[in-house]
C-alpha cells in the first residue's frame, strides 16, 4: 500500500520531467510539490509498522505452535544510515528561479536579494555578480 502512494505521487513528475524541451523551474516545482506530499506520507509510517509489527507477532506465533522451528521472521527493521543532505542544489535553483518570466514583476519591483546570482557566479568564474546583478533588473524592463 505504501509503494502504491508513492508511485501515485512520483508518476507524474517522472512523467513531465521524460518530456521534450522540460522547463527547469516549473521542474524544480514538480519536485517541491512531490517533496512536501511524500513528507506527508512519510508521517504515516509509524501506523503502517504497527500493522505490521502485528502481522510479525501473529507470524511468529503461529510459527512457534505448529513447531516450524526452520522458518525465521525477523521482528526489526534494520537501521538505516544517516544521510547528508548536499544544499548546493537548492542554492542554485534559487539563482535559476531569477531568470523565471513568473517572477520578473517581484524583481523588478524588489529588486534582487543579496546572495542573489552567488552560484551562478561561483561556477562561472567570468561572470562578474556584481555587474549581472546590476544588468538583470534592467534587462527585465526591457522584457514584457
Amino acid at each position: 500500500m505504501m509503494f502504491l502512494q508513492i508511485f501515485k505521487i512520483t508518476t507524474p513528475l517522472s512523467d513531465y520531467l521524460q518530456t521534450k524541451n522540460v522547463d527547469y523551474i516549473q521542474a524544480w516545482r514538480h519536485v517541491s510539490s512531490v517533496h512536501k506530499s511524500l513528507q506527508s506520507v512519510k508521517n504515516r509510517f509509524c501506523e503502517i509498522k504497527k500493522v505490521a509489527k502485528t502481522f510479525v507477532d501473529f507470524a511468529v506465533k503461529i510459527i512457534d505452535e505448529k513447531d516450524l522451528c526452520d522458518i525465521k521472521i525477523e521482528e526489526k527493521l534494520s537501521k538505516k544510515r544517516k544521510r547528508t543532505v548536499k544544499r548546493m542544489g537548492t542554492i542554485l535553483y534559487a539563482d535559476l528561479e531569477c531568470f523565471d518570466p513568473q517572477r520578473f514583476d517581484d524583481i523588478r519591483k524588489n529588486g534582487l536579494s543579496s546572495n542573489a546570482l552567488f552560484k551562478i557566479c561561483e561556477l562561472l568564474p567570468s561572470i562578474d555578480q556584481p555587474k549581472l546583478k546590476e544588468e538583470l533588473p534592467l534587462l527585465l524592463h526591457l522584457v514584457l
